[in-house]
């Protein structure tokens, strides 16, 4: 005659209550980590016409000194250099723009509605903005 299933299991095996799988009713050691914080924020930081999420100018101001000045702000990438020139310094072009055109004809509609509020000089240059914060009240951006 076939043994039980009941016979067969050792009776060694120990209880499974939970105070034995998961330990008594004291609290687990904590770690004392402190938050990590991202230094390099992905997603947009930058809005068009206000200062961005954490502080950073608005694209309105970064186009501006690009123009003026000649060259990009301080601290601002390679790559966001390359996408500040195509997009507000590179004239669209259809052949070459293919699907992104249209994106690229608004991004230098808003260059020149933010380059012609700039005053000229009689030497044909702009003047230095010496408080971008100052003139960014002014012009209401």
């Amino acid at each position: 005659m076939p043994e039980t299933l009941g016979e067969t299991i050792p009776p060694t095996i120990p209880n499974n209550s939970s105070e034995e799988l998961f330990g008594g009713q004291e609290a687990a050691p904590q770690a004392a980590i402190t938050p990590f914080e991202n230094e390099r924020h992905s997603g947009r930081l930058r809005k068009y016409e206000e200062v961005g999420i954490y502080g950073d100018l608005p694209v309105c101001d970064v186009v501006r000194f690009r123009a003026k000045y000649g060259r990009h702000i301080e601290g601002m990438s390679e790559d966001m250099q390359e996408e500040y020139d195509y997009w507000y310094f590179t004239l669209p072009n259809k052949r070459k723009d293919k699907d992104k055109y249209a994106k690229h004809v608004r991004a230098w509609n808003r260059r020149t509605k933010w380059l012609s509020d700039i005053p000229e000089t009689e030497s044909g240059g702009h003047p230095a903005i010496i408080d971008l914060s100052e003139a960014r009240q002014a012009r209401g951006c």
